[in-house]
C-alpha cells in the first residue's frame, strides 16, 4: 500500500502506520529488524516530507544494507546526499555508479546542478557537451517521467514553500505510455532540452551570448515547440543588434513547412521583440489558424494587446487561452487584469479569486484584488489584500508601495511611511517609489524632506528625467532657486519633455500664482540655454 503523507506544520496529528512505528522503536532500542523495501520506501519519504534529513538518510542506508543489488536504492542515497548539498560524497557515489555502468542521465544532471551550485560553470557545460549524444532507452523513460511533472503547475521559490507545494494538486497526464508512441519525437525533444541547458549556462553564468545563440538554435532545430527556447534566443540577437539580420532563421522553418504552427508562433516571437506588433500578431494569429487548440499564441496575442491598451481583445485572447489549454493561477490574474483595465472589477475580482482557488499562495492574485478594491476607494479591503500578497512575497517593492497609498489615504501616516520605506528598500529602481514617497511629505507640507527624499531617489536613479524635473520643484519651494535651476537643466538634457512640465506645473495652486510665474520664468531661462 502507499502511503500518501500531506502534511501542513503538525505531524503529530496524523496516525502513523505500523511499520514506521515499528522502525523507530527499532532505532530507539538499537534493535535490528527486517522490513519490506516497499515499506522502508515509504520510511524514506516519510522523514522526507518531515525534513529530517539525516533520519532519511539513515532509512535509505539501512535499505541498501538489507537490499544491496536494488539500484534505486543507491540512486536514492545521492539525490539524498545532494539535498543536504554533502556534494563531495555525492561526487565519489557518482563516480562509483560510472564503474559499475550505472552512469546516465539522471545522475549527469545531478552532477551538472552540483558544478553549478559549487559555480564550475565550464565543468557543467563540458559534462553537458560530451554526453549530449549519448542517450538511452532508459534515460529517455527518465525524460518522458520528468515530463510528466511538467503537468504540475510550477511556482517560484520552491524552496521556501515546500510544506506549501506538497499541498497542491498533480495535474499529471494519466498515460506515459502515450509519451512513447513518437520515440524518435521524444529522443529530439530529449536533446533539444540538452542544447537549451548548455546554451543556458553560457548565456547566464559564463556571459558567451554568441555560443549560447549557437546552441539555442541547435535546439530549435531538434524541437522548436520551445517558446522560452526562442524568446532566448530573440532577446540575445535583439541585444546584439542582430534580430533584423537573424529573422531568417524563423522564417526557414515556416519556408519549409506553411504549416509549422511552432514555426509561426516563433516567427511571431521575433517580430514582437523587433516591436512589428502588426508581424507578430498575424504570425500568432496564422498559428491559431492552423491549431485553434494553441493557448500559448492567444496568450501572446493578449499580452500585445494589453501593451496596446486594447484591454477588450486582451480579454477575448486570455479567454482563448483559458478554453483551449491548461487552466493556471498565471492565464487567470492575466484575464482577471484585462477586466480591471476596463474598470469591469466584478469580473476581475471572480478571476482573481479563480486563480486563488487554484493556488491559495499566488500573490499576484491577492494583489489584483486588492488594486481593484483600491481603485473603488475601498481602502479597508483593500489593505487587508496587500498585506495577504505580501504574506507571500515580503520583498515585492511594488505591493509595499501600494499599500502605502492605501495607509495614506485612510490617513495612518506611520504605517503609510513604514511602507513606503519598505518600498525602497525592495524597489530602489522604481522610479514611482520615489515620486510618490516623496509626493507624500509634500502634501503634508514637508518641502525639505520632499526635496532629500527625491535626491536618494537619484542616488539610485541618476538618469531618471522625471525625478530632476521634480527636485526642481521641491528645491523651488523650499527657495533654493541655484539647485532648482540646476535640476531642470538636468531634466531638459536627458528629456526635453513638455508632458513632464505640465506634470509640474500642477502642482501650483490658484493662491500660487506668483510662485507659479517665477518657476515658469525660471523654466524658460533654463529652456534657452539648454537649446
Amino acid at each position: 500500500m502507499k502511503y500518501n503523507y500531506n502534511f501542513e506544520d503538525n505531524f503529530d496529528h496524523i496516525p502513523k502506520p505500523n511499520f514506521l512505528v515499528k522502525y523507530e522503536e527499532m532505532i530507539l532500542n538499537n534493535e535490528n529488524f527486517f522490513f519490506d523495501r516497499e515499506d522502508l520506501e515509504e520510511i524514506i519519504d516519510y522523514y522526507g516530507m518531515t525534513k529530517e534529513p539525516q533520519k532519511s538518510l539513515q532509512a535509505c542506508d539501512i535499505a541498501i544494507s538489507l537490499y544491496p543489488f536494488v539500484q534505486e536504492l543507491q540512486r536514492h542515497r545521492i539525490k539524498l546526499l545532494a539535498q543536504m548539498k554533502l556534494y563531495t560524497e555525492v561526487l565519489i557515489e557518482i563516480e562509483e555508479a560510472k564503474q559499475k555502468g550505472q552512469y546516465d542521465w539522471e545522475l549527469i544532471i545531478i552532477e551538472k546542478e552540483i558544478y553549478l551550485a559549487q559555480e564550475k560553470y565550464r565543468k557543467a557545460v563540458t559534462l553537458l557537451e560530451e554526453n549530449a549524444d549519448k542517450i538511452t532507452p532508459q534515460d529517455l523513460m527518465f525524460f518522458n517521467e520528468q515530463k510528466e511533472k511538467l503537468y504540475e503547475y510550477p511556482r517560484e521559490n520552491d524552496d521556501e514553500n515546500d510544506e506549501k507545494n506538497n499541498e497542491k494538486e498533480s495535474l499529471k497526464s494519466e498515460n506515459l505510455e502515450k509519451n512513447f508512441l513518437k520515440k524518435n519525437a521524444s529522443k529530439n525533444e530529449f536533446q533539444a532540452e540538452i542544447q537549451a541547458e548548455i546554451a543556458n549556462i553560457y548565456n547566464m553564468f559564463l556571459g558567451e551570448n554568441i555560443r549560447a545563440t549557437k546552441h539555442y538554435q541547435r535546439a530549435l532545430t531538434l524541437y522548436n515547440a520551445m517558446p522560452i527556447v526562442a524568446w532566448q534566443l530573440a532577446d540575445i540577437w535583439q541585444a546584439l543588434g542582430l534580430l533584423d539580420k537573424k529573422i531568417k532563421f524563423f522564417q526557414d522553418f515556416i519556408d519549409k513547412d506553411a504549416f509549422d504552427t511552432w514555426g509561426w508562433y516563433n516567427m511571431g516571437v521575433a517580430y514582437r521583440m523587433l516591436g512589428k506588433i502588426a508581424d507578430a500578431i498575424y504570425a500568432f494569429d496564422y498559428a491559431v489558424t492552423i491549431d485553434e487548440n494553441m493557448s500559448e499564441a492567444y496568450y501572446e496575442m493578449g499580452c500585445i494587446y494589453m501593451d496596446d491598451q486594447n484591454y477588450k481583445e486582451a480579454q477575448k485572447s486570455f479567454t482563448m487561452a483559458l478554453d483551449f489549454g491548461e487552466q493556471n493561477p498565471h492565464l487567470l490574474c492575466c484575464l482577471g487584469a484585462s477586466y480591471e483595465k476596463q474598470k469591469d472589477f466584478t469580473a476581475a475580482v471572480i478571476n482573481y479569486k479563480e486563480a486563488i482557488k487554484m493556488d491559495k499562495y499566488f500573490d499576484e492574485a491577492f494583489y489584483g484584488i486588492a488594486t481593484c478594491m483600491q481603485s473603488q476607494q475601498k481602502f479597508h479591503e483593500a489593505i487587508f489584500y496587500f498585506r495577504k500578497a505580501l504574506e507571500i512575497s515580503p520583498e515585492e517593492g511594488k505591493y509595499w508601495l501600494t499599500l502605502a497609498e492605501a495607509e495614506y489615504n485612510l490617513g495612518n501616516v506611520i504605517s503609510a511611511l513604514e511602507c513606503f520605506t519598505k518600498a525602497s528598500i525592495h524597489d530602489e529602481q522604481n522610479e514611482d517609489v520615489w515620486l510618490k514617497w516623496s509626493f507624500f511629505f509634500w502634501e503634508q507640507g514637508n518641502f525639505e524632506t520632499a526635496l532629500e527624499t527625491i535626491e536618494d531617489g537619484l542616488e539610485h536613479l541618476p538618469h531618471q528625467a522625471s525625478l530632476h524635473y521634480r527636485a526642481s520643484l521641491y528645491a523651488f519651494w523650499c527657495e533654493d532657486f541655484k539647485k532648482a535651476s540646476q535640476y531642470m537643466e538636468f531634466g531638459l538634457l536627458l528629456s526635453p519633455d513638455d508632458d513632464e512640465m505640465m506634470e509640474i506645473l500642477g502642482f501650483f495652486e490658484e493662491k500660487d500664482q506668483e510662485k507659479l510665474k517665477k518657476f515658469f520664468k525660471m523654466y524658460k531661462m533654463v529652456e534657452k540655454k539648454v537649446k
